[in-house]
């Protein structure tokens, strides 16, 4: 019994190894050589061949290296389509006066004997591992069959043909997935090369795995409209993600960008009592809130209404204006666009003067997207702000003044509302706390219920955007610093993505240096991307390795960048040499050190010889380790 339990287990744990090959990805001579070494050394069989019919495809024979007549396999296909046996599952002998015999003698060898050749006395099974077949055929559809040859005087029991079916059934599920495998691997290289060239994704210089699988993360990710966090250093391409992110989002298009602009343009006068005089009329209003969109400009009309007593409407006339304002739409939209104006338009009819404002709008806004569909794509640097900067009034607005005339207007997140658009806040790490916290209700993960209050608003307002961040920091470990809100970095964390630092993909400096030189119809020396990989990018990446491509190629007198001129636009931007490893000093960090020395360590001088805020200073110098006591302030 306990000899039984043994061989039981041991064979379990042949066949599992097989299974687990299936799970590694094999080729499928592992399979193979686990399924001969299974035969031979769990079932004593002397020689073996199996073959695997399937119509779609041709026959497949095993062992690999058997000399196939392709005519022979068909006979011995035949043959077994028209035994009972093989119909019924049940192994058979092969008759040695056969034509099957026959066929199967010149296929099979015994690699355990010198001369490798089977015996007369010799006894080939047929041990059908799986038969399906299609309606009333009298063919089998797919067919996997092992004949294994057994010595006249050696036919083993009956449980070793189930274990020989057991070896075939668990080969055969690691075949059929090392086929689907490789099928889907072909499938998944054809998308590659497909997203590789995709407009846009071409921007993403690179063929290293890092960058195939960033590329997919952007069309995964734009596909929704989840906030998306981008970490990656200076320099390493967060804003060309950030807009291609964009690009391939829903708020690229102009249709939904339509049903945005009509929605907004309902919320807008509904609420501009609260922000705006009230002699503003509807063209004022819209021009103020549309200002700070590039392109838009102003629309015609008048922005405020007189004191004297208006004129009587000419309705007449107001409908000729609006019909060959709509004329004039329908020659520059296509017909699926101008349907979804049409759609749009009767909602804004509760108003009078909304539908003349909004096919206006359509009209200069779908001007803009084809010459340009990132013309809605908003961003505000946080570590560009300076000091004083009011920053809340930079991203949420102000309502206007209605005893100083101080005009008022919208911030960035009304823009890109208005437009259906993105807004991309970079270095969001180096947000005030208190405007962090103002960011709280804006970054709602419900895209309903995010509102912005107006910089010293009593009332709130909805806005409908996609919100994309930058960060060069961890905001797990700022929030655990005490440095950053919890409740804002878990809504800017819905999506992370990262992006890989040049280190991470040396394989692709060739290219992306050919793709800057070429620019300025250059190309790149062997020496000089020699030169170019030594480094390691800290700091500068991408950002880094275009500088000295680019400066480079306005130093070489030829047509081919060379050694020497990489060496040189190397020492007019980082302080060291791209001989040295390790960091390299980016032209920030070297302005920021020698304001410093200039000025003898007075860091109130240093920032305004460099146009900087002094918290700013502080700032670079904490990032690039210049202790803050090397001068004083002044």
């Amino acid at each position: 019994m306990e000899k039984h339990l043994s061989a039981n287990g041991t064979t379990m744990a042949a066949i599992d190894s097989i299974c687990k090959l299936a799970s590694r990805r094999p080729v499928k001579q592992s399979i193979e050589e686990k399924l001969a070494n299974n035969l031979t050394g769990f079932c004593g069989v002397v020689a073996w061949i199996a073959i695997l019919k399937d119509l779609s495809s041709p026959p497949v024979v095993l062992p690999s290296d058997t000399p196939v007549d392709p005519v022979a396999v068909q006979v011995i296909l035949s043959e077994v389509d028209r035994s009972e046996k093989a119909w019924q599952g049940d192994f058979f002998l092969v008759d040695k006066k056969s034509r099957l015999y026959a066929r199967l003698l010149p296929l099979l060898r015994a690699p355990s004997r010198a001369a490798g050749a089977l015996q007369e006395s010799d006894d080939i099974f047929a041990v059908p591992v799986l038969a399906e077949s299609t309606g009333n055929s009298n063919e089998f559809s797919r067919l996997w069959i092992v004949f294994a040859v057994f010595p006249a005087d050696g036919h083993p029991g009956g449980p070793v043909y189930d274990q020989i079916r057991l070896f075939g059934q668990s080969a055969l599920l690691a075949w059929d997935s090392a086929e689907r495998t490789a099928e889907a691997n072909r499938k998944e290289g054809v998308i590659r090369e497909t997203i590789r060239t995709m407009p846009g994704l071409k921007e993403l210089v690179g063929e290293t795995p890092v960058m195939e699988n960033l590329r997919l993360e952007i069309l995964r990710v734009a596909r929704s409209d989840n906030t998306v966090l981008l970490v990656g250093e200076q320099g390493t391409g967060k804003e060309v993600a950030a807009r291609l992110i964009h690009y391939y989002s829903r708020q690229a298009d102009f249709q939904f960008i339509c049903r945005r602009l009509a929605e907004e343009l309902k919320v807008i006068m509904n609420r501009s009592k609260g922000f705006y005089p009230s002699d503003f009329t509807t063209v004022g209003i819209v021009n103020a809130e549309f200002r700070d969109v590039p392109g838009v400009g102003s629309l015609p009309g008048k922005a405020r209404r007189s004191s004297k007593q208006p004129k009587p409407v000419d309705e007449e006339a107001e409908e000729v204006q609006n019909k060959a304002q709509r004329n004039r739409l329908a020659k520059e939209l296509d017909p699926d666009l101008m349907r979804e104006v049409g759609a749009q338009e009767q909602g804004l009819r509760t108003r009078k003067s909304l539908p003349p404002v909004f096919r206006a709008l359509v009209r200069t806004l779908h001007r803009l997207w084809k010459e340009n569909p990132l013309f809605n794509f908003f961003e505000f640097d946080s570590g560009a702000a300076s000091e004083g900067q009011n920053i809340s009034a930079e991203l949420f607005g102000v309502p206007a003044e209605r005893f100083t005339g101080v005009a008022g207007g919208p911030g960035r997140f009304q823009s890109a509302s208005h437009c259906g658009g993105t807004l991309f806040l970079d270095n969001i790490h180096h947000l005030p706390r208190a405007v962090q916290s103002a960011l709280l209700k804006a970054t709602e993960v419900i895209h309903e219920e995010r509102c912005v209050t107006r910089s010293g608003a009593a009332t709130s307002e909805p806005v409908h955007i996609r919100i994309i961040t930058a960060s060069t920091e961890d905001l797990g470990q700022l929030v655990d610093e005490g440095k950053f809100l919890p409740e804002l970095a878990s809504r800017l964390m819905v999506e992370v993505i990262r992006i890989p630092p040049l280190r991470d993909r040396r394989e692709d400096i060739p290219l992306l240096a050919s793709h800057f030189a070429a620019r300025h119809g250059k190309t790149v020396g062997a020496d000089a991307v020699e030169l170019l990989i030594k480094p390691d990018w800290k700091d500068a990446n991408v950002r880094g390795l275009r500088s000295v491509v680019e400066s480079a190629a306005s130093r070489t007198d030829g047509g081919c960048i060379r050694r020497k001129d990489i060496e040189a636009a190397w020492a007019s931007i980082f302080s060291a040499t791209p001989e040295m490893p390790g960091q390299v000093m980016t032209q920030e960090e070297r302005m920021v050190r020698e304001a410093l020395e200039k000025t003898g360590g007075k860091v109130q001088k240093a920032a305004r010889d460099i146009g900087w805020s002094r918290q700013k200073l502080y700032r670079a110098m904490d990032k690039y380790g210049i202790p803050r006591g090397k001068g004083r302030d002044s």
